[in-house]
């Protein structure tokens, strides 16, 4: 039997709310799926423009490895994306009581 959750929210917006940030870091991990699909460029493949070449980090490569610099810009992805999910919950809530 599931405990009740003490919420000043109904039921529905709890739902909805929940729906929202489910989708939300379901997409995010897609994308970090898909992201880590995508070969790298590596420094004989690059171009000799920088504006062309916004994968290509020698530094990072030669300290850090593959899998922390995926996690890394997997959490500033998330940081930042993070602050328009406020948004949507405060009007999905909003929503219900007006």
């Amino acid at each position: 039997m599931a405990k009740k959750v003490n919420s000043p929210f109904s039921d529905t917006v709890r739902l909805k709310v929940k729906g929202y940030l489910g989708g939300f870091i379901e997409g995010l991990l897609q994308e970090l799926r898909r992201s880590s699909e995508k070969p790298q460029p590596s420094l004989a493949e690059h171009s000799e423009t920088p504006l062309e070449t916004p994968l290509l980090k020698p530094f990072h490569d030669a300290l850090l490895p593959a899998n922390f610099q995926l996690i890394s810009a997997f959490e500033r992805s998330f940081s930042i994306r993070l602050g328009s999910t406020f948004e949507e919950a405060a009007r999905l809530i909003a929503e219900a009581y007006q």
